[in-house]
């Protein structure tokens, strides 16, 4: 029976130049979740009758570092990669420090206006929003002219959404 750290090896893709390599993707080649993320099976559970998985990147680090790390710290990708477990593309940090740089290098799928793809308006109707408020129409009044509700006029005036825009 293979132990773990051979399971482990046989699900990742070391590139052409070798281990010593720092610039290359390692991609995982096992299972992976929704977002992309390398999924390890790291052993069966008999008390809780379940399988115990980690993420490929985690174990990839406990195994090159020797530590797992502790809550609130985790192991990030550097590269924009999830599937990539290259030991050079990890780093630890904190969820601040993955969200800080999800925003960084605009991954983020916090879309402002008009690029929200849910968005009901347009950045004119903003506009108009925000001249009809300077008129001293109410919020419900200026609602029921745009067709959307009191409540979005009133986060619109009172800068709560569309914030980028302005008279």
């Amino acid at each position: 029976m293979p132990s773990i750290e051979e399971r482990f090896w046989r699900l990742v893709q070391i590139c052409v130049h070798g281990p010593q390599c720092q610039d290359c993707h390692w991609p995982w080649l096992g299972q992976v979740t929704h977002g992309g993320h390398g999924i390890f099976y790291w052993y069966y559970d008999h008390t809780k009758k379940t399988n115990i998985n980690i993420g490929a990147h985690v174990f990839m680090w406990s195994l090159i570092r020797g530590t797992m790390p502790q809550w609130p710290l985790l192991i990030r990708h550097t590269d924009d990669m999830p599937s990539c477990i290259q030991p050079y593309h990890l780093a630890i940090g904190t969820s601040q420090d993955n969200s800080d740089d999800m925003v960084t290098r605009g991954r983020s799928s916090c879309r402002v206006g008009m690029l929200n793809t849910r968005a009901k308006i347009t950045e004119d109707d903003v506009r108009y929003i925000l001249q009809l408020h300077g008129q001293g129409f109410s919020a419900r009044e200026i609602g029921n002219i745009i067709n959307i509700s009191r409540q979005q006029v009133t986060n619109i005036t009172h800068k709560r959404s569309w914030t980028h825009i302005t008279l």
